[in-house]
């Protein structure tokens, strides 16, 4: 008879995650720092920079990775949406609370509008025409309070200042259905102990919720009187 048949190979090895570091790669923090260093306007939130989220009082009170929940009619109107800037060289404003954020990938996020400077929007989500009511190619549109459409973000760009923050508005549905890979890293800012403790205490909650590591999604800090701007925090 026949000598039996060898077993069959194993079955390859799943790829990583997407959100997963390969072995050998530079580390998340030179990656940030590189984005940042070669954005500026561009139609493509892969090339623009670094996309940043500050907490605040509009998601969900434990987790600010999260939309608002539908408990908390407070803000539940802002459920829908997440307003982010964009840093590049030369412009660093954030909406500072003191009490740090998120990093972003942009490439995991759908653009509704973007501001060359604040926007506004809690103020204009629950309108008629939501929080991105007038589009700054229509004609009578005010240049002071329009919002430019995502195919025109390199505009938007070009228009914004260098001392204020701007304001990226993208939807919350995506965002969700890309973590964990949508959030690349958690910041702090200088000079803000009580803040440096809260995002600590967050980055590590978001560790054991997604089973990351701090090499996978580390703490940084986000000092923009540097450049590039971000380090490593301890």
């Amino acid at each position: 008879p026949s000598p039996p048949l060898p077993p069959p190979p194993p079955p390859p090895m799943p790829s990583p995650p997407p959100w997963r570091l390969p072995l050998g790669s530079p580390r998340t923090v030179d990656a940030i720092n590189a984005r940042f260093l070669a954005g500026g306007p561009a139609n493509n939130l892969a090339s623009a920079g670094v996309l940043v989220r500050t907490f605040d009082d509009i998601t969900d009170p434990t987790k600010p990775w999260l939309p608002c929940p539908p408990n908390f009619h407070g803000c539940f109107k802002y459920a829908g949406l997440f307003s982010v800037s964009i840093l590049w060289p030369r412009h660093t404003g954030i909406y500072d609370t003191g009490r740090g954020g998120l990093v972003l990938r942009g490439e995991r996020l759908r653009t509704l509008c973007f501001y060359a400077g604040d926007g506004t929007t809690m103020s204009k989500v629950s309108k008629e025409g939501g929080p991105c009511p007038e589009f700054c190619h229509q004609p009578g549109a005010k240049p002071w309070r329009c919002a430019f459409a995502p195919g025109r973000l390199r505009e938007g760009m070009a228009a914004a200042g260098g001392d204020t923050h701007n304001e990226l508005v993208v939807s919350s549905s995506e965002w969700v259905h890309e973590l964990p890979a949508t959030v690349a890293a958690f910041f702090a800012t200088p000079h803000q102990k009580t803040g440096q403790e809260e995002v600590r205490r967050l980055h590590r909650a978001y560790l054991r919720e997604y089973q990351l590591t701090p090499r996978e999604v580390p703490l940084l800090l986000l000092d923009a009187k540097r450049s590039p701007p971000f380090s490593e925090l301890h």
